[in-house]
């Protein structure tokens, strides 16, 4: 049974599930249709507009352009990202400006829309969605220039206070941590440096010894990421950037026991207790949200100071700091570039390199009796 609804930009008509015919009417008055498969309302709403639309005309409003440019755009963007634009789109600018013509956005009216915004953090991502949305109008010639611009008044931004866990901490929180199920994720946060989605994607597999100068070192392959939004769960993506696909080295003391953990073993270091499956491999692994409030609570509960996934990789940033470690050096362990024109251009951080680098860590855990 067919229903027929209106668009914005004409009409809808339902067929089945995931199948529509969109209805319009063309510059020169005939009545246009279209039959579309496999997709939403939403998406047959962004086929209307832009037939509708066309080139952009100065009539056109902040709701009718993110439904004909900016969401269709942005549904290539990364799950996280992309449900991030939608959240603050519905939240902050929709409610405000969805009605306006887009080519009236002044500087003023735009500091006015982003000083609604109460929380500082939120602010600067509604400040950088409508900045990405001017650009845009400017390119379909709605304005001239963006007033997005750095004179926007945001408020002055609180960071919070991160819990590291100094070096005289880590053997405390190593002690505490052993056989729980937690314990290879905060290991591999402490001794890798690595990005909590990073660690939450790590296999068994994944892990493998290295011998350098007689010495055993733990060496981590990471080439992948698990992360949750809440459009579609837990989910794989990859990793960061390309200096983030990298081997990661880390030595004593936590090397010897994640490899002593890993005899044996394969599949998730944090399984979810579900079966492998090849349609979703995802299911195998416990969610990182879980792993961060079961982790807080199991803090808690064991009476230790309690730092999230994060926070563990600026205790290992700071540790190396302190252990005199070149940044390079920690910057490639790390998975990113310095910044510096030697290491953007020239310098590779060798296994050598990292090899030294967490001998040099060790060094300094041993003084303090870890």
């Amino acid at each position: 049974m067919t229903r027929m609804t209106r668009s914005h930009f004409g009409s809808i008509e339902y067929i089945g599930p995931g199948k529509y015919r969109a209805w319009w009417t063309d510059k020169a008055g005939r009545r246009q249709s279209h039959r579309m498969t496999d997709c939403t309302r939403d998406d047959v709403e962004a086929f209307l507009a832009g037939k509708c639309l066309g080139p952009m005309e100065s009539s056109t409003t902040w709701g009718m352009f993110w439904k004909a440019k900016v969401d269709p755009q942005i549904e290539t963007l990364a799950v996280k990202t992309r449900d991030e634009y939608r959240r603050q789109w519905r939240r902050h600018l929709e409610p405000v400006i969805a009605d306006e013509r887009v080519c009236d956005m002044t500087w003023h009216r735009a500091n006015a829309v982003i000083g609604m915004v109460e929380a500082p953090s939120m602010q600067r991502a509604v400040g950088r969605l409508l900045k990405k949305m001017c650009n845009m109008a400017i390119r379909e010639g709605l304005l001239l220039v963006n007033p997005v611009d750095r004179a926007i008044e945001y408020k002055p931004r609180r960071r919070r206070r991160k819990k590291l866990t100094d070096v005289t901490m880590v053997k405390d929180v190593m002690e505490a941590a052993e056989g729980c199920k937690y314990e290879p994720i905060v290991l591999c946060l402490m001794g890798f440096g690595m990005r909590p989605e990073e660690a939450d994607a790590m296999l068994w597999e994944d892990l493998r010894p290295y011998e350098f100068k007689g010495s055993t070192y733990c060496v981590a392959n990471v080439d992948k990421a698990l992360t949750w939004t809440t459009s579609e769960g837990k989910h794989f993506k990859s990793t960061k950037n390309e200096p983030s696909e990298r081997e990661a080295v880390c030595g004593e003391p936590f090397a010897s026991r994640l490899l002593e953990l890993s005899e044996g073993k394969t599949g998730p270091l944090c399984p979810s207790g579900e079966p492998y499956s090849e349609e979703r491999p995802e299911a195998w692994y416990t969610s990182p949200n879980v792993i961060t409030r079961n982790w807080a609570l199991w803090c808690e509960r064991h009476g230790i100071p309690c730092s999230n996934q994060k926070d563990f990789r600026s205790s290992y940033s700071t540790m190396m700091g302190e252990a005199m470690v070149p940044d390079s050096v920690v910057a490639g362990n790390m998975g990113h570039s310095d910044g510096t024109t030697k290491g953007v251009n020239y310098q590779k951080v060798t296994m050598r390199a990292k090899c030294m680098a967490a001998d040099m860590l060790a060094e300094l855990l041993d003084e303090v009796g870890v």
